[in-house]
């Protein structure tokens, strides 16, 4: 189980987060639990655009093997925000089909 955010994670959200996130579309770290344990199987950057289709856009590999905690932390600490529960707790939506697939929503902090 992961302990921490691993190096190059912050960094690749910032920079693949960032390329698709914009004032009017949305954009989201998207990811599938490995069978063995609690991390992350695969980790996916969706996105849309004003008026686009949602999708897929990049790998984020950097997210492979972390814990969602550890994404959670990793996207604060590139400078983004995510919606929170009355409870704060982080708003993960959670399909089940062949494999459980987590999406957090990333913001632009307020201003």
């Amino acid at each position: 189980m992961s302990t921490g955010i691993p190096a190059g994670l912050v960094d690749q959200i910032r920079a693949r987060v960032g390329e698709w996130i914009s004032p009017t579309g949305r954009a989201s770290v998207r990811g599938t639990m490995a069978e063995t344990g609690p991390v992350l199987a695969t980790c996916e950057v969706w996105a849309t655009v004003p008026g686009g289709p949602w999708g897929f856009v990049m790998d984020l590999p950097a997210g492979v093997g972390v814990t969602l905690l550890d994404m959670e932390r990793a996207i604060i600490t590139a400078g983004y925000t995510y919606p929170l529960t009355p409870e704060d707790q982080p708003v993960w939506h959670v399909e089940h089909s062949r494999t459980t697939t987590y999406t957090l929503d990333v913001n632009r902090p307020s201003a």
